[in-house]
């Protein structure tokens, strides 16, 4: 059986985060942005982010899934939160937003899904390019870039990486979570299949994204305009973060 995307995954959130610890590091490093405006690019159904927005930060929220925003606009109304999320593809960004972001957030390992497929590949290393200039160009001047990918330790593995999640109470059903995540290098794949029991129903997924190693991902962004790029450490991410500052002019 087949779980629709946006239930699966937020099911899978409660599995693979700590929620008080990631929201208590992104809360850190946000700080000295709290008087500032943020556009998180990649909201999904609003996880953490809608948290951020109760704590006052002023973000604007985006994403290009309407299945996603539908969920969001949900768990907002459920939090209280007050904000009206925008149905845009990155690719649509800049026109929309263009200099006007002190911080862009780019979560949840979403880069290498910008052109995800499920059975028909398109070129997803121009996708990631086009992004990260889009990004770019929604900056002000000296503007923060916040994006986080597979980690390194996963990215080199030559076996397929499994976690068997124990047994958790959600939505007042008990549910198991089995993580597969197989890297294909030769064809610059990365392979995600969760098997969920839930309910007493068992469903399975399958979704491919781009196999992004760090170097690429470190010289993509220099090659849009990005500089003073490091690798950050923030409490409670299992994901690998980059943060760089718009500076210069993009290279066509």
């Amino acid at each position: 059986m087949i779980m629709d995307i946006v239930q699966l995954w937020e099911i899978c959130l409660q599995f693979e985060y700590d929620k008080d610890k990631i929201l208590e590091g992104l809360d850190r490093f946000l700080s000295k942005y709290k008087n500032k405006k943020i556009l998180d690019c990649a909201c999904g159904t609003g996880f953490l982010t809608l948290d951020l927005i109760k704590k006052g930060y002023n973000i604007t929220c985006s994403d290009g899934s309407k299945d996603m925003l539908q969920e969001f606009r949900k768990n907002a109304k459920n939090m209280g939160v007050q904000t009206k999320p925008h149905l845009l593809k990155w690719s649509q960004l800049s026109k929309k937003f263009k200099g006007k972001f002190d911080v862009v957030l780019c979560r949840g390992s979403s880069l290498i899904y910008g052109s995800s497929w499920d059975s028909c590949r398109i070129n997803s290393e121009k996708t990631i390019n086009n992004a990260l200039i889009n990004f770019f160009d929604c900056l002000k001047p000296n503007g923060i870039i916040y994006v986080d990918t597979t980690a390194k330790e996963n990215l080199i593995r030559t076996k397929p990486q499994v976690i068997n999640y124990p047994f958790k109470q959600v939505n007042g059903f008990k549910v198991k979570l089995l993580d597969k995540v197989t890297t294909d290098k030769k064809h610059k794949v990365r392979i995600w299949e969760p098997t969920l029991q839930y309910g007493g129903k068992k469903y399975r997924l399958k979704r491919f994204s781009y196999y992004l190693p760090h170097k690429q991902l470190i010289q993509m962004m220099q090659d849009c305009g990005f500089v003073n790029i490091k690798k950050r450490k923030i409490k409670g991410e299992h994901y690998d973060v980059f943060v760089g500052q718009k500076g210069g002019i993009p290279k066509q």
